[in-house]
C-alpha cells in the first residue's frame, strides 16, 4: 500500500511538471529542462546533477542499485526525451547526445523503447494527461 501510494506521488509529481514544461517549453526552455530535471531525479530518488552527469551505462546501473520502481520507466524515459529535446532547441547540442542517450539506454535496460512518434508534442500530452494543452 504504501509503496503505491509513493509511486503514484512519483508519477503525479512528474506529470505535474511535464505538462507545465509542455506549456512552456518555447518560452522558457533553459528553466524547463531544470525543473524537468528536478523532477526526474527526484523520480528514481537520485540528485539530479549527478545523475545526469553520469553516462548512460553507469546511470542504469545506479538505477539499478537503488529503488527505481520499472512501472515509472514510460514516464522517465519521455520526460528525459523531452529534456534532450529542449536541450537540443537551447543549443545545448553535447548536453543533448548525451541526455538522449541516457533515456535511450535506460530505456533498453528497462523494455520500455519509445518511438519517435511517440515524441511528439500530442502524444505526449496524451500520455501526460489533457491538461497539459
Amino acid at each position: 500500500m504504501l509503496q503505491s501510494d509513493y509511486l503514484m506521488r512519483m508519477i503525479h509529481e512528474l506529470v505535474e511538471v511535464v505538462q507545465l514544461a509542455l506549456r512552456n517549453r518555447r518560452s522558457d526552455p533553459e528553466a524547463t529542462v531544470q525543473s524537468l530535471g528536478i523532477a526526474i531525479g527526484n523520480a528514481v530518488d537520485i540528485d539530479a546533477d549527478l545523475f545526469f552527469s553520469l553516462e548512460p551505462e553507469s546511470m542504469v546501473s545506479m538505477l539499478r542499485l537503488g529503488s527505481f520502481d520499472e512501472q515509472l520507466c514510460g514516464y522517465i524515459v519521455r520526460s528525459m526525451l523531452l529534456r534532450a529535446t529542449l536541450l537540443r532547441q537551447s543549443k545545448q547540442v553535447e548536453s543533448a547526445r548525451l541526455a538522449a542517450s541516457q533515456a535511450q539506454a535506460i530505456a533498453a535496460a528497462y523494455g520500455c523503447e519509445i518511438t519517435e512518434s511517440e515524441m511528439t508534442e500530442e502524444s505526449l500530452k496524451d500520455y501526460f494527461g489533457s491538461s497539459a494543452v
